[in-house]
């Protein structure tokens, strides 16, 4: 009678809701600790530890697992953690990425260019800011006729000779990039990475060996700005760029359009040829 009993009482906890047996194994402090460790890439663990926490059903491991993939801009797998951890009464916080100390010290505040929020910034604005700090017309490429503005640099940045700097077709900001040419200079790159690491501490990712091929390293820094710093090859050329991430795909999606726009105009100036 007494392991009828127990069977039964085995299964009733059984039909019970995952949320309320769930392993809470996992403080909110420690998976910040993990979230910021993992992003900022001082723990070679810490991601691990946190998935296999979140895999195993601990929803405080899961909301933030979703705020580590909120901050890499991988938007599905950032959904799918939050969902699981609200799912066990875990709401995700629209602020919980910025909690974490570690994670604020990488953002290091508003992406600026010459000391101006770059973030939802004007061209009209930015121009004469551009202009005070000493950056001239590149071949009189500047004004709103040009998608892109060019600027000579003028030593403002030590080895980069351009600046340009996109715009939606709205004349918001979208990108600005810094070119920074060499020729067999494989360590270059290295060097911005490093001039880009005392501003925002380790990338978020690096892809690509420094010595050989193509490289591309990232940090992101918040209100959906990133900076990025690329190498193509054999050109060791580099270059650094300060993004707005939802402005530069408006851009690039206004660029598509036009330049269909454009195809279809040509092609039908050739079929009234003929």
């Amino acid at each position: 009678m007494k392991h009828i009993k127990i069977l039964a009482a085995l299964l009733a906890l059984s039909c019970l809701p995952l949320a309320t047996y769930a392993a809470h194994t996992m403080s909110n402090r420690q998976a910040k600790a993990l979230m910021a460790a993992a992003f900022r890439h001082t723990d070679p663990s810490a991601l691990s530890r946190l998935i296999k926490a979140a895999r195993a059903g601990d929803p405080v491991a899961e909301n933030w697992l979703g705020a580590y993939y909120d901050a890499n801009e991988v938007g599905s797998k950032a959904a799918y953690w939050y969902r699981k951890a609200a799912e066990q009464g875990v709401a995700r916080k629209k602020t919980n990425l910025w909690n974490t100390p570690a994670v604020k010290e990488q953002a290091g505040g508003p992406l600026k260019l010459f000391g101006v929020d770059l973030k939802g910034i004007t061209r009209d604005r930015l121009e004469p800011v551009l202009t005070k700090a000493g950056l001239t017309p590149h071949n009189g490429h500047v004004g709103a006729k040009w998608r892109f503005d060019e600027y000579d640099v003028n030593g403002r940045l030590k080895g980069a000779s351009e600046l340009a700097v996109g715009y939606t077709s709205d004349n918001r900001f979208a990108f600005a990039e810094y070119t920074f040419p060499s020729v067999m200079d494989p360590a270059q790159v290295r060097r911005i990475i490093d001039m880009v690491k005392t501003k925002y501490g380790p990338p978020s990712s690096v892809n690509g060996p420094y010595g050989l091929g193509s490289v591309t390293a990232y940090w992101n820094v918040g209100r959906g700005m990133r900076v990025e710093v690329k190498r193509d090859w054999p050109d060791t050329t580099t270059y650094l760029d300060l993004i707005d991430i939802k402005a530069y795909a408006a851009m690039k999606r206004s660029m598509a359009e036009q330049k269909a726009k454009q195809k279809a105009g040509r092609a039908k100036e050739q079929n009234n040829a003929f």
